[in-house]
Protein backbone atom coordinates (compact mmCIF):
# COMPACT_ATOMS: atom_id res chain seq x y z
CA UNK A 1 0.00 0.00 0.00
CA UNK A 2 2.99 2.13 0.72
CA UNK A 3 4.13 1.65 -3.14
CA UNK A 4 1.02 2.39 -4.09
CA UNK A 5 0.86 6.07 -2.54
CA UNK A 6 4.39 7.06 -3.18
CA UNK A 7 3.21 6.82 -7.08
CA UNK A 8 -0.09 8.27 -6.83
CA UNK A 9 -2.24 5.53 -6.61
CA UNK A 10 -5.54 5.80 -5.75
CA UNK A 11 -5.86 3.74 -2.85
CA UNK A 12 -9.45 3.79 -2.46
CA UNK A 13 -9.28 1.79 -5.57
CA UNK A 14 -6.95 -0.77 -3.97
CA UNK A 15 -9.21 -3.89 -4.44
CA UNK A 16 -7.96 -6.28 -6.86
CA UNK A 17 -9.93 -5.57 -9.99
CA UNK A 18 -9.48 -2.01 -9.23
CA UNK A 19 -5.59 -2.67 -8.70
CA UNK A 20 -5.13 -4.43 -11.68
CA UNK A 21 -7.21 -1.72 -13.46
CA UNK A 22 -5.30 0.95 -12.73
CA UNK A 23 -2.09 -0.45 -13.51
CA UNK A 24 -3.00 -1.72 -17.05
CA UNK A 25 -3.82 1.62 -17.55
CA UNK A 26 -1.08 3.48 -16.33
CA UNK A 27 1.10 0.65 -18.61
CA UNK A 28 -0.85 1.42 -21.91
CA UNK A 29 -0.37 5.34 -20.91
CA UNK A 30 3.63 4.64 -20.40
CA UNK A 31 3.61 2.31 -23.67
CA UNK A 32 1.33 4.34 -26.22
CA UNK A 33 4.02 5.69 -28.06
CA UNK A 34 5.38 2.47 -28.60
CA UNK A 35 1.85 0.70 -29.84
CA UNK A 36 1.47 4.02 -32.59
CA UNK A 37 5.18 2.95 -33.45
CA UNK A 38 4.51 -0.57 -33.89
CA UNK A 39 1.24 0.31 -36.12
CA UNK A 40 3.20 2.91 -38.42
CA UNK A 41 5.48 -0.25 -39.19
CA UNK A 42 3.00 -2.80 -39.67
CA UNK A 43 0.96 -0.34 -41.85
CA UNK A 44 4.16 0.56 -43.67
CA UNK A 45 5.13 -3.07 -43.83
CA UNK A 46 2.88 -5.47 -43.00
CA UNK A 47 3.33 -8.15 -40.21
CA UNK A 48 7.04 -9.41 -40.09
CA UNK A 49 6.02 -12.88 -40.41
CA UNK A 50 2.73 -12.65 -42.28
CA UNK A 51 3.76 -15.02 -45.09
CA UNK A 52 4.02 -18.20 -42.47
CA UNK A 53 0.25 -17.67 -41.25
CA UNK A 54 -2.43 -20.25 -41.86
CA UNK A 55 -4.98 -18.10 -41.54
Amino acid sequence: MAAAGEVGMDLARRSEPGFADEVRRRWVEANKEAFASWNAYVEKHGLPLEKYRTF
